[in-house]
């Protein structure tokens, strides 16, 4: 076991440890007292039968006393330790999932979240904090099982040293089971991804959104077809791999029943006693219930171990990617930011989305960002946030390279509306609070904030008001529109504490063209005041031009490359690409209202 597996398991005892003390310290307890009853209960059946044969009454009821007791020990032990084990595993078992899920969070970038081999980890780790919790007591079990199986084998040197053998013999059917298990593990992770892609086309047959297309198609059958596929696949590589496995083990087992035999047969030839005879058919039997324990407790250790390693890798990934705490970004905005041939590409050596972008936006500035579908809009965005690092170039705030303040302290200045915004499912004073944790039991700061955002109104009118459960999934059945949800998340960027950059990305395509009208004026006066109180910048990515037209800066994308830069008067009159969609959207929309 590798250093980093050892420390890992030795964590998740100290785990089991702190949570269940008492609990803990009986299954050791009755662990040691389960190995010590095998070989007392051996000698107390060895000396129960030879003591009959020859008469002696007080030594036949010392002898059975010993011998009951310790097999009513032995029996019992091993029920109540597995009982307290799997309570003591299920408690340590949703604290490890919980620091997976806090692994998974603690990045402040997202490009993890897009890798393959993350993801495969994840999958391999995700909803198994019990296995993780069990493998610290798989190798506590492995190691008592072990010690019975070397109190058997004591057994059989007081009855004559050549029968050591038979115990040894003992020993193949767990080293084949080992090495089988290893393919199993390898198995594993070659099919995570596969894993991963059944249960992606399954969810894509039962997610709301895109449920709707699956059956306007009538792709129901073809994505259940296909998934089923890719299972079958997963499975037939693993039902191989375990049957290998199990033919390494069958082996290890005739091994083990031929010197058993052997074994037997010496002993009945005039090498021992009556019940030395017995005890050995006794050991014996209590040997192939040790060996499949110690295969079966091998097993759940190894399988623990691949959950552990994928752990282990995520645990690995986080330390490595976390960036070392750095400077605190400004109070406030005085020169703005400022992109120096900035240039990205989300995989490395892949195309770039960014072409060295250069562009100054000044403190207070409200900038739109517009293109075509695959422009580089929201990558620009994603840079500013930073949920990507740039792949070349830099990005200064005030002058101060980005790379150099604390992501987790530039992220807390930032808020805004995403496409992909939250549908929290839980009361509305929860879904726009989480904007701000520090004040989301302020009710004055929500309802402000959802004053800012225009959803006072229909908040007013749910049955509980702030209180009220939103969301399909909840008992109050309250299942907002897309534009009311759109609204909850306006709200809840509102909640943010003087924010630094204020990013609106499509904020109003969920809406009707008066809700769309009302609500963007609220959020450029919301943006105005901003930046004139904290230098804010306002970066708003959309493909409505009319609302382009308001902002001081446009920034015009074009196949990662950034063409054009202006106010609306100055691209109108420059007659470019700015130009060109403006007018054909303008156009577009004024046919739709004669038409109408």
């Amino acid at each position: 076991m590798t250093t980093s597996r050892r420390r890992a398991v030795l964590t998740m005892a100290s785990l089991a440890w702190k949570a269940e003390r008492v609990k803990s310290s009986f299954i050791i307890l009755l662990s040691l007292a389960d190995s010590v009853t095998v070989w007392t209960a051996g000698q107390g059946l060895r000396s129960l039968v030879d003591s009959t044969l020859h008469g002696k009454g007080t030594e036949i009821l010392v002898a059975a006393a010993v011998a009951a007791v310790s097999f009513a020990i032995g029996a019992n032990a091993s029920r109540v330790r597995t009982n307290l084990r799997d309570e003591v595993c299920e408690r340590v078992g949703l604290v490890v999932d919980q620091e997976v899920l806090a692994l998974l969070c603690e990045l402040r970038t997202v490009e993890h979240l897009e890798r393959p081999e993350y993801l495969d980890r994840v999958s391999q780790v995700r909803r198994r904090g019990y296995l993780l919790a069990e493998s610290c007591w798989a190798m506590f079990d492995t190691c008592t099982y072990v010690a019975r199986f070397l109190a058997s084998t004591a057994l059989l040197f007081s009855i004559h040293p050549v029968l050591v053998v038979v115990g040894l013999l003992g020993v193949p059917p767990v080293l084949l089971n080992r090495l089988g298990q290893r393919r199993v593990r390898n198995v594993l992770s070659e099919t995570a991804g596969l894993a991963r892609a059944e249960e992606g086309l399954l969810w894509t047959a039962v997610r709301p959104k895109s449920a709707k297309e699956v059956r306007i198609a009538g792709a129901g059958p073809f994505c259940a077809t296909r998934a089923q596929q890719i299972w079958d696949e997963v499975t037939r590589e693993q039902a191989r791999s375990r049957a290998r496995n199990s033919v390494f083990t069958l082996s290890g087992w005739i091994v083990f029943m031929l010197g058993y035999c052997g074994g037997l047969a010496f002993v009945a030839v005039g090498h021992g006693t009556s019940g030395e005879i017995v005890l050995l058919i006794a050991v014996a039997s209590q040997l192939r219930g040790q060996i499949e324990s110690t295969v079966s407790g091998t097993t759940r250790l190894l399988e623990g171990l691949h959950t552990l390693d994928a752990y282990l890798w995520l645990r690995s990934y986080a330390v490595t990617h976390t960036v070392a705490s750095r400077s605190a970004p400004p109070a406030q905005l005085t020169d703005g930011i400022e992109f120096d041939e900035v240039s990205f590409s989300y995989q490395t050596g892949g195309r770039q989305v960014l072409r060295k972008v250069s562009l100054s936006i000044p403190a207070g500035t409200v900038v739109s960002v517009v293109g075509r579908h695959g422009s580089g809009k929201s990558t620009l965005v994603n840079l500013l946030c930073r949920f990507y690092e740039p792949t070349a170039g830099r990005i200064r705030v005030d002058g101060v390279p980005l790379s150099s303040v604390s992501p987790v302290d530039w992220q807390h200045r930032i808020s805004g509306v995403f496409q992909d915004y939250g549908h929290y499912q839980m009361s509305v004073r929860d879904v726009v609070g989480i904007g701000s944790l520090e004040d989301a039991a302020d009710e004055n700061r929500v309802r402000g904030a959802l004053a800012q955002a225009g959803a006072m109104g229909f908040v007013e009118r749910l049955p509980q008001g702030l209180e009220t459960l939103v969301g399909k999934y909840t008992d109050a059945d309250v299942d907002p529109s897309e534009g009311q949800w759109q609204k909850l998340a306006m709200a809840r960027a509102c909640m943010a504490r003087e924010p630094l950059l204020f990013v609106l990305d499509e904020p109003t395509a969920s809406l009707d063209a008066r809700s769309e009208h009302d609500l963007f004026q609220s959020q450029m006066s919301y943006a105005r005041k901003l930046g004139n109180a904290l230098g804010t910048i306002t970066v708003i990515v959309t493909h409505r031009f009319s609302s382009a037209a308001l902002a001081d800066l446009v920034l015009v994308m074009d196949s990662g490359s950034l063409v054009e830069t202006g106010n609306h008067r100055s691209l109108m009159s420059l007659g470019g690409i700015y130009a060109d969609l403006y007018q054909k959207q303008w156009r577009a929309y004024n046919f739709a209202e004669m038409a109408d």
